[in-house]
């Protein structure tokens, strides 16, 4: 909200009415503030989308009663010419600081590893995510790619252009934890029953190996199969 309660300071300041709203990410309460403000006159929009894909209806309307400029802040609004500016942060620079971060704090510019690591990105309707992801994997992937960062769900995307499927729909922390409860519970089984293979690959062989033992140090004698098993 820090960004909002600015743009409106600097906006007062300049002698402005402001109708400063926000819509709890939900998408059909973001479309009802939007007309809502043109009803009452508003000749600036300044919008940040929560989904950049469904807003060109009511900002038709917008052009089309008053004439108003429209500005996306953050995220893009797509689909639409009826947007006049975006303002924006570079977002693929601030991937790359959390790349950076990562390879900083695990040492793996200086060889260090392997570190497992399950990748996630930003909700797939969001233009920005896929810059955030790109600067992040720019850094990574190569790390990936050496085996210095082992990814276990197998989850890890070729290349920058792959980066939807392991998107979040919303950004919603609830998806990204329920997506990493499933990594971990299938990485988890499949180790158990990679184990449990290893052990019954095994035993055939170690019991075969004590029944040779016990007719060698007990020649002539009699023998079970528990004996065997026991050695």
């Amino acid at each position: 909200m820090n960004d909002g309660e600015h743009l409106e300071k600097l906006l007062k300041d300049e002698g402005c009415t402001v109708d400063l709203q926000y819509a709890d990410n939900k998408t059909n309460k973001q479309i009802s503030q939007i007309q809502n403000q043109i009803a009452g006159g508003a000749k600036i929009l300044v919008v940040a989308p929560i989904d950049g894909e469904v807003l060109s209806p009511v900002l038709s309307e917008a052009k089309k009663t008053q004439d108003a400029v429209v500005i996306s802040y953050d995220r893009l609004i797509n689909g639409t010419e009826d947007v006049d500016y975006y303002a924006t942060f570079d977002n693929y620079r601030v991937g790359q600081l959390q790349g950076e971060f990562i390879e900083e704090q695990l040492g793996l510019a200086d060889g260090e590893g392997p570190f497992n690591l399950e990748p996630f990105a930003g909700s797939p309707d969001d233009n920005n995510a896929k810059f955030f992801f790109s600067g992040a994997w720019d850094v990574l992937l190569p790390y990936v790619e050496n085996g210095q960062l082992e990814v276990p769900s197998g989850k890890a995307p070729k290349s920058n252009d792959d980066w939807a499927s392991i998107g979040i729909q919303g950004w919603a922390s609830d998806k990204a934890q329920a997506e990493m409860d499933n990594r971990l519970t299938s990485f988890l089984h499949g180790r158990r029953e990679g184990r449990r293979r290893a052990v019954a690959e095994r035993q055939p062989r170690d019991r075969h190996r004590g029944i040779a033992q016990v007719r060698r140090l007990h020649p002539g004698r009699g023998l079970s199969a528990d004996h065997g098993t026991g050695c």
